[in-house]
């Protein structure tokens, strides 16, 4: 389907839960207000919002979350949207995916993002607020024997890992995954750690001489000698005008644009199919032609709306 900018809208990211069991600094600090059980979405209830947007074109979903191996009967979620789709693939902090690896292919995941944004143990426990590496290591090397397409996703933050290209490119290759390089975004709980940590990925480009390739979607990438790495900049090189997404949160609340402050509730029209399909046609015409992420229209938080 086409929303009012003729861009084509075929890619849903789908938040299952707000919760999660790592407590990164860019994204999930102590103190903040988590949603009610109440106030999630029931998985049947998830799995009928995909099939409506399904009829509108959507052909790809991203299961995100918080993390979403947090969330109970994700598996059975899996199994239930695989068949609707081209391909069903999930962001992942890696911890918790070792054991369920085969019951994740079983059920027709085709891909994961794993993120990681340091191999130093020390430091991973510090932005973290307590993870273990290992556990996310392990993931990572549990998922590339099932064979998933994998990618590994690093945010690039000042000071700690603007100068670690190398030795994660090399992690990444080691696992059969692609490296890319999300730039920090600024939202309001996590203000101070953006303005302290925010860096550019041109710092990177010059950095290490990269050579433009391609882009695809939100990621641009590069030659960095005979590899090749993906950035993703959504600060220093706008990419709305190719933006094929739309995002659904656990809440049951679309949000056209991941920063533009402006969401629908899904939830009063669930119980009537044809209604729900018409509201999902009417939100996705709604689209914004960019976010204001330069003009200070941060969203509150990340992990309520899906990494």
């Amino acid at each position: 389907m086409l929303d009012n900018y003729n861009r084509e809208i075929n890619y849903l990211r789908l938040s299952v839960t707000d919760l999660c069991n790592l407590k990164c600094k860019y994204c999930m600090p102590y103190g903040v207000e988590k949603c009610s059980h109440d106030d999630i979405l029931r998985l049947e209830q998830l799995a009928i919002i995909v099939k409506a947007l399904t009829t509108l074109g959507i052909e790809k979903v991203r299961i995100t979350g918080g993390e979403p191996l947090v969330r109970r009967g994700i598996v059975n979620l899996i199994k239930q949207i695989s068949p609707l789709v081209k391909n069903v693939s999930l962001t992942t902090n890696g911890t918790l995916l070792a054991p369920v690896c085969k019951d994740l292919k079983e059920a027709g995941l085709n891909s994961i993002n794993i993120g990681i944004d340091t191999l130093e143990p020390d430091v991973y426990k510090e932005l973290t607020l307590g993870g273990n590496i290992n556990d996310a290591i392990g993931g990572i090397k549990e998922a590339y024997n099932f064979g998933f397409k994998l990618k590994i996703n690093a945010v690039l933050q000042k000071g700690i890992n603007e100068d670690k290209l190398p030795s994660l490119l090399d992690f990444a290759k080691q696992n059969g995954a692609n490296l890319r390089f999300v730039e920090l975004m600024p939202f309001d709980q996590t203000k101070d750690y953006f303005e302290k940590h925010y860096v550019s990925a041109l710092n990177i480009i010059k950095r290490y001489n990269l050579k433009f390739a391609w882009r695809e979607n939100n990621c641009s990438y590069y030659h960095y000698g005979d590899e090749i790495i993906g950035l993703i900049t959504p600060i220093s090189d706008k990419f709305c005008s190719s933006c094929n997404r739309i995002r659904v949160t656990a809440k049951g609340l679309l949000l056209p644009c991941l920063n533009y402050k402006i969401e629908y509730d899904l939830k009063p029209y669930l119980n009537d199919f044809d209604k729900l399909v018409s509201y999902l046609a009417n939100c996705i015409k709604a689209k914004p032609k960019q976010h204001n992420l330069d003009n200070g229209q941060w969203q509150k938080n990340m992990f309520g709306i899906g990494g």
